[in-house]
């Protein structure tokens, strides 16, 4: 469950939105009704501010029989000219929030059953789109899932689709809906169930009230709620849980909440403070401490922010999933076994974490779309061109059961090179590659434990080559780092024929420092 916290640092929240732009929304709306605006019925401090207003702005346009009072409220406020809150769709995962990104490429890894945002924004959305889950697409036969369906009122919920979707839950609207309904409207071609369909929770009453139960809304609501909240731990995320009816709700169900095995992880709260209402409320509907519910962020003293708490969650998973595949590596393992424990109880930003941020992703794409990693789904093995992988970003889960993971046994080798490496490396500049700013030295991984010199595994370097060619003025020295399936120097006569194999793919000269193959000693 997300909420204003989620999006903070990317749109305005409640109490900016009534500072910044109240006066004007209230002219607006003025010259639409021809009368003053009243006065607000709260102090512009207080936390509900902005619902209040927006109460008495609804009034206002329904006494002077606005066609639509929510669309004007959006357009009033800014909500639909300001592009932040739409986020798009096309921007690479690389620009999301570590919150965004962690949160979609869980949804890819098939360990979130949905999400439940009280925000209008569109950045989970967008994140979702990078990492390869398109809305409502119906994509069969991938070993992993492929689609997101928003879900805001009873028109969704009369035609929820099958199959591995990651729903995405918006009760109080959306904000990519309201910019629909606004182009319908300025076309002329808005009717009214058009204005009357519109989803936009911003009044106090609203949020307040307990919905009408004998609804069909709120019956397929209800059913959603029952289905995915039963037995499911939840995660908050910057929700204050001030929405009175969805507590009732869960209140209810709490018997069904509560059959999660393991009591201290059934609620997780990510929030600076544990309030002393919602929160305390979702504690007792859970039946968990307060103490084993909240994880404390910024601006709590000494704590992450929740970027930082979210690149922590995704470093322990990750290392997690490769930890399981190095069975025939025991040493190796061990390491693994020994960054784990190391990072459970220390959530700053090290290597590893930007390593399995930036880099990881970017690395087992590669070795899926070389066709060097065998496939399966529903007990068939898959070709390498049956795997949808043309985003530029599209993730691939780390956790697969398959027989063989030679991308993330190779990966693991690297990782503790890197670590270990008296070199600092970013992973920032050309995804998918490592570099070194006191070298101006970029290194590029890439599979070696097949014959690298096949065309068919070096034309899935397009798109590092794509980005290696902006960036080229930063780079002294390019090296070329192929990966066996341990950590042992691959022969010279097989470093030769790849680099003369990338040389021709690459367009590059073969002789000089422009371009070397090195082992993973020499990082």
């Amino acid at each position: 469950m997300c909420g204003a916290g989620t999006s903070f640092g990317l749109i305005p929240l409640p109490r900016k939105i009534i500072e910044d732009f109240r006066a004007e929304a209230e002219k607006d709306i003025s010259a639409f009704t021809g009368k003053p605006f009243p006065a607000l019925r709260v102090k512009e401090t207080d936390w509900d501010a902005l619902y209040v207003w927006a109460e008495q702005a609804r009034d206002e346009l329904v006494g002077a029989t606005h066609p639509c009072p929510k669309l004007k409220i959006a357009q009033a406020l800014r909500l639909t000219s300001d592009g932040s809150w739409l986020a798009g769709v096309t921007r690479p995962v690389s620009k999301s929030m570590p919150r965004h990104r962690v949160i979609a490429r869980f949804a890819r890894e098939d360990r979130l059953q949905s999400i439940w945002t009280f925000n209008w924004d569109c950045h989970i959305e967008a994140a979702l789109e990078s990492v390869g889950l398109k809305e409502e697409e119906d994509v069969k036969d991938q070993p992993w899932p492929m689609r997101y369906h928003r879900v805001l009122g009873l028109a969704e919920y009369g035609r929820l689709p099958a199959g591995r979707t990651i729903f995405v839950h918006k009760r109080h609207g959306c904000i990519k809906r309201i910019k629909e309904l606004e182009v319908l409207d300025l076309s002329k071609k808005a009717t009214a169930q058009d204005y009357a369909a519109i989803q936009l929770r911003i009044t106090k009453d609203e949020l307040d009230n307990t919905p009408d139960k004998t609804t069909n809304e709120y019956r397929s609501f209800r059913g959603q709620l029952d289905t995915e909240f039963s037995g499911c731990p939840l995660m908050v995320c910057g929700w204050s849980a001030s929405e009175k009816y969805i507590l009732d709700e869960l209140e209810s169900s709490k018997d069904q909440l509560r059959t999660y095995p393991i009591q201290n992880e059934r609620l997780s709260v990510l929030d600076p403070i544990f309030n002393s209402d919602g929160h305390t409320r979702l504690g007792a509907i859970y039946d968990i401490a307060t103490a084993s519910a909240h994880f404390p962020i910024l601006p709590a003293v000494g704590k992450p922010d929740i970027d930082e708490l979210f690149l922590w969650m995704q470093t322990l998973y990750a290392l997690g999933e490769v930890h399981k595949v190095l069975t025939g590596h025991p040493a190796l393992q061990v390491w693994i076994r020994a960054q784990i424990d190391a990072a459970t109880g220390n959530t700053s930003i090290s290597r590893i974490t930007r390593w399995i941020d930036g880099f990881l992703p970017a690395w087992v794409q590669l070795c899926w779309r070389a066709g060097l990693v065998t496939a399966s789904h529903r007990n068939r093995v898959m070709n390498p061109d049956e795997i949808r992988l043309e985003g530029e970003d599209w993730y691939v889960p780390l956790s697969q059961n398959l027989p063989q993971r030679p991308e993330l046994i190779t990966a693991s080798y690297l990782l503790k090179a890197t670590v270990e490496s008296a070199s600092e490396w970013r992973f920032d500049l050309v995804t998918g590659g490592m570099y070194c700013d006191t070298k101006a030295q970029l290194i590029l991984p890439i599979p070696g434990w097949e014959d690298t010199a096949d065309l068919n595994v070096l034309n899935s370097f397009t798109r590092i080559l794509t980005r290696l060619s902006a960036v080229r003025g930063f780079v002294n020295e390019l090296l070329l780092l192929p990966l066996g399936r341990n950590s042992d120097p691959l022969p010279d006569s097989r470093k030769a024929r790849i680099k003369a194999a990338f040389d021709a793919v690459a367009g590059l000269p073969s002789s000089g420092r422009s371009l070397r193959v090195v082992n993973l000693q020499d990082i």
